[in-house]
């Protein structure tokens, strides 16, 4: 049997060719018959500089073939669709398979037929790291399309010029800058800036100082043979950077770092845009960033590793994860479910589950996290007497302050989790959102306990008519009490409240140590 393989590519070139770089929102019901690229541009009609062998001529059903797409020149493939066909027939057939999966994807076209597709904006990949190029990325060992940020770097021919690659996570910006130290302050930086409007892509040399907006030069100065793309969600740009630049306009030359002298620490940055009243596009404050952990000689080739994150941040990791799921989780849980339980028995003069509510102490999680929580101890205040009208009130304000409080809380640690300079395993969100339904279960078990109670309440009858018939005997064996203290017997329920409570906090133990163990190794 015969078949036709049949091939949409996009190719990097000097010559005028119209290129296809975006394969987002691909689909079966259109790519899988039409395959022409929805770009609005018409089919080109020159000779293709690349070429299609197959192993095999012929084939049995269910036969293996091996296909090979080649350039037939030094042009760079930058994506291409491949699909088989029989010969004078529009519909697919086979399997294909991917041979890298980082950067391949297999598209099913319903009849257990597959397009495979690649994509490489600007061609931008992690081969030749440590050996024909610098680099640089996050998280460490990340390929191309899954990095959060890579930068490559290599001298030119001349040693003149460092060619620099950058590509992150964002539409908005990413930028990469040399600074003698890990701060962000007194560095040389290049934004690659796309406009949120009309998806325009330029590169900006500014200068920061770290205390305010970075000082920028016009577009593409300082900076040749720029070339940007953006492409399923990718936003890279390739420049040339001269090794000893000369001053900026209205700037020290101290300002444009000389990199054949020195060594630099590398921040990698993105971020939003903003568009400013005369069209001028800012860049607004990052939303992750990294920085390598050496000094960086970007004349010479070496692998890049990420810095740890620093002690103040794993710190305030740790506070707010232990906050959060430990004490203010324990105290809600204490001061919702637990009024009623050890009402014989105080701590520090008040009752234990007023006592457990003093660990609700709430960390600085935003903004807005912190004002509901400095918000609560001074509600009280207004509360009034049981009974009051206006105790209903604060109940109801209380409730929805303190519970507002800590689902923005659990939205930020999820949030948190994504930094990049904390560089947390995938484990760490199943941790924590397994926390969270534990918290949810736990608080639906404590309000249904009602139905549950059964189990325990003819052995808490027993218990107290035992505890009551020791006092009688007590009071007998010992002088007249002229001022008898009534005592107050345990809820029916407590037997299963009592156990509930150890259970719950070993799990929450668990899961807070499980945090801990992530944030510390990484």
């Amino acid at each position: 049997m015969f078949l036709a393989v049949t091939v949409a590519v996009l190719m990097l070139s000097t010559q005028s060719v119209d290129g296809y770089s975006d394969a987002s929102g691909l689909s079966g019901s259109y790519y899988c018959t039409s395959m022409t690229p929805s770009h609005g541009v018409a089919a080109q009609t020159s000779s293709p500089p690349y070429e299609i062998i197959v192993d095999k001529q012929t084939y049995s059903a269910g036969e293996q073939l091996t296909v090979t797409l080649q350039g037939t020149g030094s042009d760079t493939f930058k994506g291409f669709y491949v699909q088989a066909r029989p010969v004078g027939q529009d519909d697919p057939v086979g399997m294909f398979t991917a041979i890298d999966a980082t950067t391949t994807l297999l598209l099913d076209c319903g009849t257990g037929t597959q397009i495979i597709t690649a994509e490489a904006p600007l061609g931008i990949t992690t081969d030749g790291c440590g050996v024909t190029k610098g680099c640089y990325g996050v998280p460490d060992g990340c390929s191309a399309l899954n990095c959060d940020f890579l930068s490559t770097w290599v001298t030119d021919a001349a040693g003149d010029n460092v060619i620099i690659e950058i590509t992150g996570k964002s539409d908005g910006y990413v930028a990469i800058g040399f600074s003698h130290d890990q701060l962000m302050a007194d560095d040389d930086m290049y934004e690659c800036v796309r406009h949120p409007t009309d998806g325009n892509i330029e590169v900006f040399s500014s200068y920061s100082t770290g205390q305010s907006m970075p000082t920028r030069e016009p577009a593409n100065s300082g900076v040749t043979d720029v070339e940007v793309a953006y492409s399923n969600g990718l936003l890279s740009c390739r420049f040339h950077r001269a090794v000893r630049p000369t001053a900026r306009a209205g700037a020290g030359a101290d300002q444009y770092f000389d990199l054949g002298n020195s060594s630099y620490h590398i921040f990698l940055a993105s971020g939003d845009t903003n568009v400013l009243t005369d069209g001028t596009v800012e860049i607004q404050v990052h939303r992750s960033r990294a920085y390598s952990d050496q000094p960086v000689d970007v004349t010479s080739i070496s692998l890049v590793a990420a810095a740890s994150a620093p002690i103040l941040v794993k710190l305030h990791a740790a506070l707010m994860m232990s906050a959060w799921m430990l004490t203010v989780s324990i105290g809600a849980v204490l001061a919702r479910f637990y009024k009623p339980m050890w009402p014989n028995s105080t701590w520090c003069g008040v009752k234990i589950w007023f006592a457990g509510t003093k660990a609700e102490i709430h960390a600085i999680m935003g903004i807005i996290v912190t004002v509901l929580a400095v918000i609560q101890p001074f509600m009280s205040l207004l509360r009034g007497g049981p009974g009051e009208p206006k105790r209903r009130v604060f109940n109801w304000f209380h409730w929805a302050f303190g519970t507002g409080a800590r689902v923005m809380a659990i939205i930020v640690m999820f949030l948190g989790l994504d930094f990049p300079a904390m560089d947390l395993p995938d484990e760490a969100t199943y941790v924590l959102a397994s926390w969270v339904a534990w918290q949810a279960l736990s608080e639906v078990i404590l309000e249904q306990e009602g139905l549950l109670k059964c189990c325990c309440e003819s052995t808490a009858k027993v218990s107290d008519q035992e505890e009551i018939e020791m006092q009688a005997k007590k009071k007998s064996a010992s002088s007249i009490d002229l001022n008898p203290e009534p005592k107050t017997p345990n809820p029916p329920n407590s037997c299963f409240k009592n156990g509930f409570l150890v259970i719950y906090m070993i799990v929450l133990t668990g899961f807070t140590v499980a945090m801990f163990t992530f944030i510390g190794l990484h």
